[in-house]
């Protein structure tokens, strides 16, 4: 019996500054694929809804039975990167247009062996995945073109029976923060990611929050600003939410295991309390009943400099932030365009010399922050790599976003072995005239 034509369409979380590919087939060799038909849709909202406005139709013949199309540019055009959750005080859904759905409608034209009679049909209703403005490493783009769930080593597996959590959205490493600066940490909250709770072991206490009593639907919503959520991280913003001021150091943990949950609804239904949350998890955890991600932070006291925080958008599409600790110069580079104006002297009048006779216009100057990260570990390469790969990027002057350019003409990424002690020295250019002639 003939079949019908196949697809191979993105699934999860994907990044639009990577290629994106749809890619169709025909099952059985004997028929043959003629076309297709996309209408899509990308848009900010729940992907179980449909826009009024079609963003893009694309119509495509297929070539010795294949079509393969590439989408992530159109996508970008809609996706909107912002640095509005960069500080929060609870736990919070990300901005519109962050993320967004791109939501495919996909008709096709085939013939089936033996009949000569053109098919014509919809192959899909509707077929969903989330986009992000991320990029692929090199070596993650080689199925990029098949469907797969970015997160996941099996598109199959469920949220109940997920084993490890599989929510981060930054580099791993040991964050190292200001007291006095703010930071969110974001997260990926799906049903397959395996995200229940937030707990914060801060002096030796422990406090658990259950991310669903904040996000309007919990990891089953459809919701795109839903999907990526941001967690009070920074000094300030964990003492606001908690109501403890961590000293020194401590750990937020992303919790995917139902037992932890399940474990303190059954001692508050019995009347009990709960008075050691961290005994609990790292018991549960030993067990295998409990599964979390941890984010170790440092808080480092700078008594001589005036440490600088950058923040970014990262390979995942989301807000991540880094704190240059030690020494930064601000430099100036100034520029003038020039012409020699007409004095017109002559022997009775004398020339004036308070004018000029090389007249200078357009006179400007840009300005170029350099900043050192202080002693870090290894780990801190590819976070560096991300910053310098980023097209957005803003420095907290005195208290103001502004936005930034690295200078990218090479990094040297350090080894402990080495270099024995590591430190990156960066250089900004601020994305501003200091003359204001913006118009």
């Amino acid at each position: 019996m003939a079949a019908n034509p196949i697809s191979y369409l993105p699934t999860g979380l994907r990044s639009a500054r990577s290629p994106i590919f749809l890619s169709f087939g025909i099952e059985d060799s004997a028929d043959t694929l003629l076309s297709v038909q996309i209408t899509m849709y990308v848009f900010a909202g729940s992907s179980a809804s449909t826009p009024a406005t079609i963003n893009y139709y694309i119509s495509k013949n297929a070539i010795n039975n294949q079509i393969v199309v590439e989408v992530s540019d159109l996508i970008r055009e809609v996706v909107a990167p912002s640095f509005s959750k960069d500080s929060v005080t609870t736990i919070s859904e990300s901005t519109s247009g962050e993320a967004v759905w791109c939501k495919l409608e996909i008709a096709g034209t085939w013939l089936s062996y033996p009949s000569s009679a053109v098919v014509a049909d919809t192959l899909i209703d509707a077929h969903s995945f989330l986009v992000t403005d991320g990029y692929d490493d090199y070596t993650e783009q080689a199925t990029s073109n098949v469907a797969e769930y970015r997160y996941l080593t099996s598109a199959a597996t469920p949220y109940s029976t997920n084993t490890s959590v599989v929510s981060r959205l930054l580099a791993d490493r040991t964050f190292q923060v200001y007291e006095s600066f703010n930071q969110s940490l974001p997260i990926y909250y799906d049903d397959l990611a395996n995200v229940v709770g937030v707990e914060y072991e801060i002096n030796g206490g422990s406090y658990y929050y259950e991310i669903s009593d904040f996000i309007t639907g919990g990891y089953t919503s459809t919701q795109s600003t839903r999907k990526i959520v941001y967690i009070p991280f920074g000094v300030p913003n964990v003492t606001s939410f908690v109501g403890v001021t961590p000293i020194d150091s401590y750990a937020v943990k992303v919790v995917g295991s139902n037992a932890f949950e399940e474990f303190i609804e059954r001692v508050a239904t019995d009347g009990g309390t709960m008075e050691a949350e961290a005994c609990l998890s790292d018991a549960l955890y030993a067990l295998g009943d409990i599964a979390y991600d941890t984010y170790n932070v440092d808080i480092i006291c700078e008594s001589k400099y005036t440490p600088v925080q950058v923040a970014f958008t990262n390979k995942e599409g989301v807000i991540d932030a880094l704190t240059f600790f030690k020494r930064s110069n601000r430099s100036g580079a100034f520029t003038n365009e020039s012409y020699m104006p007409q004095i017109a002297p002559n022997a009775v009048t004398a020339i004036d010399l308070t004018k000029p006779q090389h007249k200078q216009f357009l006179v400007n100057s840009t300005e170029t922050l350099t900043l050192n990260t202080g002693w870090v570990e290894e780990e801190y390469d590819e976070v560096i790599r991300q910053l310098l790969l980023s097209e957005r990027v803003i420095i907290y002057d005195n208290g103001t976003k502004i936005a930034a350019n690295p200078q990218r003409g090479g990094v040297t990424y350090q080894k402990e072995v080495n270099d024995k002690t590591i430190n990156y020295t960066l250089s900004f250019d601020i994305a501003y005239n200091k003359l204001n002639n913006i118009r």
